[in-house]
């Protein structure tokens, strides 16, 4: 239950953050992300592909942040009730650009 608490805490700290304020900190978050990877996109190794994919949750938590503090501006709904929408629409996009990458590969190993 303190664990509940916790997160809940964090989600009404995340609904205080100005719409505008929140795209310009999750653009800089997000910049900062993909240019820590680009060390583990050149010299790829075991360790360097365990970043990449860790790394692929942080941004899409960031995305999902980016993109409800737009929606949050544009509609003046708070970001609790935009989130799971709005993860749903990366999760999709995500479960898309997956499987048409792995047709891709597919046709060209073919």
């Amino acid at each position: 239950m303190e664990r509940f608490v916790k997160r809940h805490d964090v989600i009404r700290r995340l609904n205080t953050i100005h719409p505008l304020i929140g795209i310009v900190m999750g653009t800089v978050v997000l910049a900062v992300l993909v240019g820590g990877l680009a060390p583990s996109l050149t010299n790829p190794s075991l360790v360097g592909l365990l970043v990449i994919f860790l790394s692929m949750y942080s941004v899409i938590l960031v995305l999902g942040f980016i993109i409800s503090c737009f929606f949050e501006g544009i509609t003046r709904q708070p970001k609790d009730q935009l989130i799971r929408p709005v993860f749903l629409f990366i999760g999709t996009g995500y479960l898309i650009l997956t499987v048409f990458g792995i047709l891709q590969l597919y046709h060209q190993a073919g």
